[in-house]
């Protein structure tokens, strides 16, 4: 299978859970209730009832989407240079993301269905997640692209080629007219 053909088929599961976000009925209290004391102002309630049926549904779009994101990263190497290597740091790098967001996501519907939250490093933990965790799975392509460059982006061979070609390139020329002729 090509990378765009797995693209492909993540962007239709994503194109399948919109729709069905779109289809499914709105839970109740979605958009909140009218504040008891103020007026225009919305209250929200319970947060699990707001979810209702759509909450398997945004956990696998944003599943999705993580995995999306490292599929489309992969697209900065050439397809010959993308080796065993590099799809088994892929692999892992897609598996930390999703690591991070189902980890996140269970978290926060744990807090939701407790209303008990556990703090990591002075956050509630979903909040921990996504402040320490979404950013340091993105690291670890950072860290694939810094280290793997001159393997799988710009290789030796590939820099003494432009070098060639930059060499040639300001090498002077004569203009067409200038060319004697015998």
């Amino acid at each position: 299978m090509q990378l765009i053909h797995a693209v492909l088929g993540l962007l239709l599961v994503v194109l399948g859970l919109l729709i069905a976000l779109m289809v499914i009925d709105e839970p109740a209290f979605s958009t909140g209730a009218a504040h008891g004391l103020y007026a225009g102002m919305n209250v929200g309630g319970d947060g699990l009832v707001r979810l209702g049926s759509a909450t398997w549904l945004i956990g696998w779009l944003g599943a999705t989407s993580m995995l999306l994101m490292v599929l489309l990263s992969a697209f900065g190497v050439r397809a010959e240079r993308r080796s065993g290597v590099f799809w088994v740091l892929i692999v892992i790098a897609a598996a930390g993301a999703e690591f991070v967001w189902w980890s996140m996501y269970l978290e926060y519907l744990a807090f939701l269905r407790t209303g008990d939250a556990n703090f990591v490093l002075s956050f509630p933990a979903a909040t921990s997640w996504m402040l320490y965790g979404v950013w340091l799975s993105g690291a670890v392509l950072a860290l694939i692209y810094i280290f793997g460059f001159r393997h799988f982006v710009f290789t030796h061979a590939d820099e003494a080629a432009y070098e060639a070609l930059r060499a040639d390139a300001e090498t002077p020329r004569l203009p067409p007219e200038q060319h004697k002729t015998h």
